[in-house]
């Protein structure tokens, strides 16, 4: 987790788009998770009704639910009244759409003029990527920062990223940045969670706070951010700023693996190599350890490469039986015996010995 992974999602802003994107069913990903893949899905009624314009446009029959809610759509942008729900089924067909319809377009003004904070967004975010002919970037400018205003959760978190550099809105702004990351993370805006756990991890535009760093990722993480979950891993397998949690680390890693990630599996190996019992899960240790080496990227191909041989040799030496080495001596008194003449007293002969008779010969 660097400086460079805030500029990888940075540059570009304006005109990026918002879709979430994940990895197809059975992928795996051999790197580090791509911290600038957006997470959020934006859904709302205006993106609905502009997949249904286009249906029609096609020539697609409507079903009756459709036809209702294009009709109360259109009735209520020209009597100034809310957004209608879509059905649910339309609503999650239409999720991270962009408008495209001049239809969709025209009744998105009207909506605007009521101050509907979704048709702002959708307004700026068009005309911005120049989907809205003959109106200039600084009125899509106006209409995203107004949007933020209005506290649509797209746009604050859009805005938060252009603040953190010199853009449209202005010169660079870290304070504001924050502010406006701040209001789309309470409305669990999961890839602005990501960004302020990154923001303080870095200390960029406030003071460098882990802990508040691992309260952001974790909460990202448990909304399906990748990179949240590992930069979390990594936090707390580290110690880095928090108390170090090789068990939160190991879990971490395993879900990286069950969502594709084979950092998941460097992560769920070296917590276990810190444990205090690492003896009770070498099995599974070098089973991660060969997992990384088979499906990682060059990089970690190389490092697992490195260190799985020598993983290896510190399991062989642990495992194998002592070698037997003789107890050692300790050196024995000498002891000396002479025979003395009970009549003249005189010493006749005198034998040394080693007094082996004391607890003298070995070592406990």
């Amino acid at each position: 987790m660097t400086s460079r992974f805030l500029a990888t999602i940075t540059i570009g802003a304006a005109v990026i788009g918002l879709a979430g994107a994940g990895l197809a069913s059975g992928q795996i990903n051999g790197g580090f998770p791509d911290p600038g893949r957006k997470h959020h899905q934006r859904s709302n009624c205006h993106g609905a009704y502009d997949l249904l314009a286009k249906r029609e446009a096609g020539g697609a029959r409507l079903t009756d639910a459709e036809e209702d809610f294009a009709e109360a759509y259109e009735a209520n942008a020209a009597a100034r009244q809310p957004c209608p729900a879509p059905p649910d089924a339309l609503l999650a067909q239409a999720t991270n759409r962009d408008v495209v319809t001049q239809e969709a377009f025209y009744q998105l003004t009207q909506y605007v003029q009521q101050g509907d904070a979704a048709a702002h967004y959708e307004l700026a975010l068009a005309t911005l990527n120049g989907r809205v002919p003959d109106v200039d970037a600084s009125l899509g400018i106006a209409t995203l920062a107004e949007a933020a205003r209005l506290g649509d959760p797209s746009a604050n978190y859009l805005v938060g990223v252009l603040r953190m550099q010199p853009s449209g809105l202005g010169p660079q702004n870290p304070a504001k940045a924050l502010e406006h990351l701040e209001a789309a993370a309470k409305t669990e805006h999961v890839d602005a969670l990501f960004m302020l756990g990154l923001i303080h991890a870095e200390g960029i535009g406030t003071k460098k706070d882990a802990k508040k760093a691992l309260e952001y990722f974790k909460q990202a993480a448990e909304r399906g951010h990748v990179h949240a979950t590992f930069s979390a891993a990594d936090l707390v397998n580290r110690g880095a700023g928090v108390k170090a949690d090789y068990g939160l680390a190991y879990r971490l890693g395993r879900n990286l693996v069950d969502q594709g990630e084979v950092v998941g599996a460097v992560i769920a190996a070296s917590a276990l190599l810190q444990r205090k019992d690492v003896k009770k899960h070498q099995n599974e240790i070098l089973h991660w350890m060969a997992f990384a080496e088979t499906h990682g990227d060059a990089k970690i191909k190389g490092d697992m490469a490195r260190f799985r041989p020598q993983v290896v040799s510190i399991f062989d030496r642990m495992n194998a039986p002592p070698a037997y080495r003789p107890t050692e001596r300790r050196v024995c008194p000498q002891r000396k015996v002479c025979y003395v003449d009970r009549t003249t007293g005189a010493r006749n002969s005198c034998h040394t010995y080693t007094d082996y008779w004391n607890d003298c010969n070995t070592t406990y």
